[in-house]
């Protein structure tokens, strides 16, 4: 509670500067959706929204589906960081797809790379269908 009424404020404020206020799952206890859920229900201000990290706890619980689920209507950054994980993206970009998600996708490689400029246009190519209509 305390964490969502402190969202609100820094949101309200950040709205009078056109800048939206993003939540990460992400951290001890707080990688955890359902945790992430909770707050977003005390933090109801239109300008804070969830970074949905991409970690493994997606997956916990009920699924990657039902968590996905807790947060849809409020995610607005997708935090990729690395499509050649076993990381359950086509299920994750359908998801959003069905969701209407129209937010910010970005990736985070911590490998490094002989050929950076090739693995940036080999993600973009694996991105690109993963974001398409037929994914969905």
């Amino acid at each position: 509670e305390q964490i969502g009424r402190a969202l609100n404020d820094v949101a309200a404020y950040g709205a009078d500067y056109g800048v939206e206020i993003r939540l990460e799952v992400h951290g001890r206890g707080t990688s955890e959706v359902p945790h992430i859920a909770r707050i977003m229900e005390v933090a109801d201000h239109p300008g804070c929204v969830v970074c949905w990290n991409c970690n493994q706890q997606d997956l916990a619980g009920e699924g990657l589906a039902h968590n996905f689920g807790l947060v849809a209507d409020r995610i607005g950054t997708i935090h990729i960081h690395d499509l050649f994980s076993d990381y359950p993206w086509v299920e994750l970009f359908a998801l959003l797809n069905a969701s209407g998600f129209d937010g910010w996708t970005l990736l985070e490689e911590g490998n490094k790379t002989a050929d950076p400029v090739r693995v940036m246009k080999y993600y973009r190519l694996l991105w690109e269908r993963m974001v398409s209509p037929e994914n969905g």
